[in-house]
């Protein structure tokens, strides 16, 4: 987290601004990352039962 500096209320909105849509982008990120490695992870699962029946 960055410092806040209440003297400036411009750069602090800017900052929160931005730091809202880095995080936002980085949810969509994370999401799909994870999304691929729970399907990677089922499918990898479903292959070895097969084999294993």
């Amino acid at each position: 987290m960055k410092r806040q500096t209440k003297r400036h209320g411009k750069s602090v909105n800017t900052e929160l601004s931005i730091f809202i849509i880095v995080m936002i982008i980085n949810k969509r990120v994370y999401q799909e990352m994870i999304e691929r490695i729970i399907f990677r992870n089922y499918f990898e699962r479903k292959k070895r039962l097969r084999k294993i029946n």
